[in-house]
């Protein structure tokens, strides 16, 4: 969909024109010339045509008409690259499945590239987004830190056109740092006894 800003004029605007190119010279590249008319015509223009090309940068601009047929200058041009590939659900490396007596105060993974937003969740619950680096590493630190209990961490990977990835393999970890009751021996008794102690038990 192309969007742009009405055009005032004395006599009105009956046209506005589009062109679409592959370079931003337009010329001979261009694929796309398309007339919007009415009084006014619409400011946007709903693209059917033959889809483009998937990883091709496209570049437009447009211009108006007024009522007397007189024909304005092109607008500033304004570019576009194509992409509908979903980028692969990133991996969470950190922390790692199982259980563990410490809270958790940051998550880490990877993913296929830099420069994607990687959101990490806990079941359906958002914790929160970070941007990947080269190499596609990324960490998200944690507002606030997970605390004892059981968590089912995944991450989703969103590229610039707003691809958004599966969620990646769950990583269930128990956090529980509240250490056991000291035990209590319950035999021998405290005192002198006349016998050899062979085996101690308690609770």
């Amino acid at each position: 969909l192309f969007n742009w800003d009405d055009v005032t004029d004395g006599s009105g605007i009956n046209r506005y024109t589009l062109e679409l190119a592959t370079t931003s010279g337009f010329g001979g590249t261009i694929v796309l010339t398309q007339n919007i008319d009415g009084s006014p015509p619409n400011s946007q223009f709903q693209y059917a045509g033959t889809p483009l090309t998937e990883g091709t940068q496209y570049f437009w601009h447009g211009r108006a008409t007024d009522g007397t047929n007189n024909v304005g200058a092109f607008s500033s041009t304004f570019s576009f690259t194509v992409d509908t590939t979903i980028p692969a659900a990133p991996t969470i490396t950190s922390p790692t499945a199982g259980i563990r007596n410490t809270p958790i105060s940051s998550i880490a993974g990877t993913s296929e590239a830099s420069g994607l937003t990687i959101e990490v969740f806990n079941g359906a619950t958002s914790l929160g987004t970070t941007t990947s680096v080269a190499g596609g590493a990324w960490t998200l630190t944690l507002g606030s830190s997970l605390g004892d209990g059981t968590y089912s961490l995944t991450a989703t990977a969103k590229d610039a056109a707003t691809n958004t990835s599966p969620a990646s393999t769950a990583v269930v970890v128990t956090v529980d740092t509240i250490p056991p009751d000291a035990p209590v021996i319950t035999d021998p008794v405290a005192g002198i006894r006349n016998t050899a102690i062979s085996e101690i038990t308690g609770t």
